[in-house]
C-alpha cells in the first residue's frame, strides 16, 4: 500500500495518486507535486466514491483508485447477444425525443456539461424518468414487438405503493431475471431498484425510489429528472441520461435498502 499523502507532498506516491485519478476519470496533472489542484480533485474523486472527502490520501481511499475500472460502455467487438441489443436500445432510447417523437438517431455525442465520473453521457431527454428508461429498455430487448411508444415500458413499469419492489419482481417473474445480492459481476447486466424511507415495507410520503441499469462493479446507465443529480450531475437540464462511473458501494450506499436482478442471456 502508497503511504499517505495530502497537500504538500510530492515524490512517486504523488504521481501513482495523479495517475489513478485520470485513469478513474477525474483530470489531474501528473507532476508529483500535490497541490491544490491535486486536493481539489481528491477531494471531488472521495465525494463520489462516499469517502470522507479531506483531501487526504490515506488507505481507505488508496483502496478506491487502485481498484480496476472500467473503460467505458462495453465494445462492439466483445458484446454478447445480451449486451449488444442492451447497447442499440440504449443508443435508440437516448436519441429519440420522448417528448415529440422525433426520429433517434444511433449516434450519442459526449455531454460537455458531464463531471468526471460520467464516461458516456448520450444525450438529456426531458420528461425521462427512471423508471420508464429501465423499464422501457428492458421492453424492447425482451420483447421485440414492443415499439417506442407506451408499450415499449408498460410490462414492467409497475407502480404500486404497497409493492416498492414492484419492477424487479415483475421482471423476475415474466423471466427475464433473477434475484441477486451482493456486488454486481464484471461483465454482467443488472435491473436495480433502491429505496430510502419505506415504512414497513410500503412506499410512503417522503419516500424515495430509483431505478438504474447496472453495468459489471462500477459503471451504471441512469436517468434522471433531478435537474442537479450530485451538485455536479450529468446535465443541467432535467431529463438527463448517462453512463456513470461509480462503484457499486458508493452507489448502494445512497439506499436504506437495494434489491438487484442479474439480466438473463438472450437465446
Amino acid at each position: 500500500m502508497p503511504s499517505t499523502i495530502k497537500k504538500g507532498s510530492t515524490g512517486p506516491d504523488v504521481v501513482l495518486c495523479q495517475e489513478r485519478l485520470n485513469i478513474h476519470g477525474y483530470p489531474c496533472a501528473v507532476d508529483g507535486i500535490f497541490g491544490s489542484g491535486t486536493e481539489s480533485t481528491v477531494i471531488t474523486f472521495q465525494r463520489e466514491e462516499g469517502l470522507t472527502a479531506d483531501g487526504i490520501v490515506g488507505p481507505q481511499t488508496w483502496d478506491a483508485l487502485l481498484a480496476p475500472v472500467s473503460s467505458g460502455p462495453p465494445l462492439a467487438a466483445e458484446l454478447d447477444a445480451l449486451s449488444l441489443s442492451m447497447l442499440v436500445e440504449i443508443s435508440w432510447y437516448v436519441g429519440w425525443d420522448y417528448a415529440t417523437g422525433t426520429q433517434p438517431s444511433l449516434v450519442a455525442q459526449p455531454s460537455t456539461l458531464a463531471p468526471a465520473s460520467v464516461v458516456w453521457a448520450p444525450g438529456k431527454k426531458t420528461k425521462t424518468v427512471c423508471c420508464v428508461f429501465t423499464a422501457g429498455i428492458l421492453g424492447r430487448v425482451y420483447d421485440r414487438t414492443a415499439v417506442w411508444t407506451s408499450n415499449a415500458w408498460s410490462r414492467f413499469m409497475i407502480s404500486d405503493p404497497n409493492r416498492p419492489w414492484s419492477q424487479l419482481d415483475e421482471c423476475v417473474a415474466a423471466g427475464v431475471t433473477r434475484a441477486t445480492t451482493g456486488t454486481p459481476a464484471l461483465g454482467k447486466w443488472y435491473i436495480v431498484q433502491g429505496w430510502s424511507g419505506l415504512v414497513n415495507g410500503k412506499v410512503v410520503s417522503g419516500s424515495t425510489g430509483h431505478q438504474w441499469l447496472q453495468w459489471g462493479p462500477d459503471l451504471l446507465v441512469e436517468a434522471t429528472t433531478y435537474t442537479d443529480e450530485d451538485a455536479d450531475g450529468s446535465s443541467t437540464d432535467a431529463g438527463a441520461v448517462a453512463w456513470r462511473h461509480r462503484s457499486w458501494g458508493a452507489q448502494s450506499n445512497r439506499y436504506t435498502e437495494v434489491r438487484l436482478g442479474e439480466l438473463l442471456t438472450l437465446g
